[in-house]
């Protein structure tokens, strides 16, 4: 899997956009995009989603704090039925993921700011390759 750094810097690069006009098309500040090319901070799942679809040359992605909270309830609901559908208990998800039990419920009930690594975690552990929100489609293999 490629690191959420090198997608957004090799997209940049091949749409021959500065960080200024990604920042731009996500509407996210400029130092988002450049933390985030660098490595050097754990974006949110959304503010990753976003990026992602705008290096990708989906259509023009609404920023993080302008998805609604539905999309994190669906969401939430949506790795809910998935792990149900496996047999697991939060706990034991949790387990698997790395995770504190409390993170798996806090989730699925769209109560906690969903980070990158924590929904990756997840993800593998539920075996999810794809998401689709607001910003579009995902793939998180």
């Amino acid at each position: 899997m490629l690191e959420i750094s090198d997608c957004t810097r090799r997209g940049r690069t091949t749409l021959e956009l500065s960080q200024r006009s990604l920042a731009a098309r996500c509407r996210l500040h400029r130092n988002t995009v450049c933390a985030l090319e660098n490595g050097s901070t754990d974006p949110s799942f959304l503010t990753a989603a976003v990026v992602l679809a705008a290096v990708r040359s989906e259509p023009p992605a609404r920023a993080s704090h302008m998805l609604t909270r539905s999309s994190l309830r669906e969401l939430g609901e949506a790795l809910r039925a998935r792990r149900r559908s496996l047999g697991l208990s939060q706990e034991r998800l949790a387990e698997r993921a790395g995770l504190h039990r409390n993170t798996v419920g806090l989730v699925e009930r769209a109560e906690v700011s969903l980070d990158l690594s924590t929904f990756l975690s997840i993800c593998r552990v539920l075996d999810v390759t794809t998401v689709c929100l607001e910003t579009g489609c995902v793939d998180v293999t």
